[in-house]
């Protein structure tokens, strides 16, 4: 047993828990066996919680540091479309002005994913099938 440190012992059974738990309970309600994710800027923690696999070779989209790996990395998530993509982006239309690697990946949810949630920091997209509904894998 940890001895008490400055009270570090109590601080950590009381700290709150990572705002991306939220978004990682809202999708395992959503999602089926065989689903996939992407996270944009989110923690690869979110894949271990939710049980969803990644369904491209970039496990997020800051393991992509140079030029011509962004650009790969937007090629394979257009190839592979997930069912679901977490963006930790802060104000997304700003960033998609400012940015432009983010303003393909922008452009790639409003042509392929409808949001599903905001929470906090965090959107949740789900992939739109054919008939302008949600994925059903």
């Amino acid at each position: 047993q940890l001895p008490e440190v400055f009270g570090l012992r109590q601080a950590w059974k009381t700290r709150p828990a990572p705002e991306w738990v939220h978004v990682a309970t809202d999708l395992k309600t959503r999602a089926s066996p065989g689903d996939t994710l992407f996270t944009w800027n989110g923690p690869p923690a979110l894949y271990l919680a939710t049980g969803l696999r990644n369904g491209n070779r970039f496990l997020h989209s800051g393991l992509a540091l140079m030029p011509d790996q962004k650009q790969q990395m937007l090629r394979s998530l257009e190839a592979s479309l997930p069912r679901f993509i977490v963006d930790d982006t802060p104000a997304p239309e700003h960033h998609a002005a400012l940015d432009p690697i983010y303003r393909r990946f922008f452009e790639l949810l409003g042509r392929h994913y409808r949001l599903m949630t905001r929470e906090r920091r965090f959107s949740l997209y789900e992939r739109v099938s054919a008939n302008g509904a949600g994925s059903t894998r």
